[in-house]
């Protein structure tokens, strides 16, 4: 899942692996059909993802969660993978 993440959320370029790695569109559509996309998609994931990791920030350090801790707390400083996700193809 973390592949089709990346590839979902980032527009990663990984043309280069072969297509069974990947979801094919009515397996992606299936997902979003089981669970729809809120009005406020993006903000909403970058809420959960803060929910989940502001009581231990320590945890952050190497990984794209920093981004969701920069985004919520003033004092948190990093890269912004927040801007990743609001800047993708998603809906919402």
């Amino acid at each position: 899942m973390t592949l089709e993440e990346h590839y979902e959320l980032r527009g990663d370029p990984l043309r280069h692996l072969p297509a069974e790695v990947f979801l094919d569109q009515r397996e992606r559509d299936a997902i979003v059909q089981a669970y729809p996309r809120t009005p406020h998609f993006k903000e909403d994931i970058i809420q959960t993802l803060y929910d989940g990791i502001r009581h231990k920030p320590d945890t952050t350090f190497g990984n794209v969660k920093a981004d969701v801790l920069a985004d919520k707390e003033r004092d948190f400083k990093r890269g912004n993978f927040c801007a990743v996700i609001r800047g993708s193809a998603w809906r919402g």
